[in-house]
């Protein structure tokens, strides 16, 4: 184009419609409606004897089968082994009642 001073490429692309600005999303409401929190239903000092519970018979039961990991452990006949095992084998039990206790907690806090 003549007297513009641009080159008939730039001229083109000056006259040339730009694209749609993109929308943005919307802003996030700063101020969210909460609702009332849900009140636990479960005793917390109870939840807290049983994962406590829980946790002191892992390591109870992770230090027995350290021991019972040591071959010196089965040098004396393996009676001290058989006492190990027994107890070990209580301690099982009371585990698994222990984690049935707190995955009933926690159902009964679902609910």
């Amino acid at each position: 184009p003549v007297g513009t001073g641009l080159s008939p490429t730039a001229a083109a692309t000056a006259r040339s419609p730009s694209p749609a600005p993109a929308h943005a999303p919307p802003a996030a409401n700063p101020h969210p409606v909460v609702g009332p929190r849900k009140r636990s239903k479960v005793n917390p000092h109870r939840l807290s004897r049983v994962e406590g519970e829980i946790a002191e018979l892992t390591r109870e039961i992770a230090a027995m089968d350290g021991e019972l990991a040591s071959p010196a452990l089965y040098t004396d006949g393996k009676s001290r082994a058989t006492e190990l095992l027994a107890s070990r084998e209580t301690l099982a039990k009371r585990l698994a009642a222990a984690e049935s206790e707190l995955l009933d907690l926690y159902e009964a806090d679902a609910a």
